[in-house]
């Protein structure tokens, strides 16, 4: 699930995220997929009900590769030094990017 930001999140959202299911909510896509929605559907998108993509007509994705921990403090990703930490993931992540954006185009072949 995608939710509008960090901030706007409390302890009883993610409880409820939690008995409903959903294992990773990640909280900075909410513009990109207000974007999406206005440019797939004739009206703005709606306020408090779920929105679902999953028949779009555009290929759209949101990658999860980072995590911290909002609940936790001192344990956001901004509140560590900038290191190596996180580099497989965010590589891993282009390259799985790359890899669809080829394969869709017919340049790669699907893999067996």
């Amino acid at each position: 699930v995608s939710v509008k930001g960090t901030f706007l999140q409390n302890r009883g959202y993610l409880d409820f995220y939690y008995r409903e299911a959903f294992t990773v909510v990640e909280m900075e896509a909410g513009p990109y997929c207000a974007a999406v929605y206005e440019l797939t559907e004739p009206s703005r998108y709606p306020i408090g009900e779920p929105v679902n993509f999953s028949k779009l007509p555009i290929d759209f994705g949101v990658i999860h590769y980072a995590s911290d921990t909002p609940f936790t403090q001192a344990r956001t990703l901004g509140a560590r030094g900038l290191s190596y930490f996180g580099m497989d993931s965010t590589y891993a992540s282009s390259v799985a990017i790359l890899r669809r954006i080829l394969r869709r185009e017919g340049v790669l072949a699907d893999a067996a």
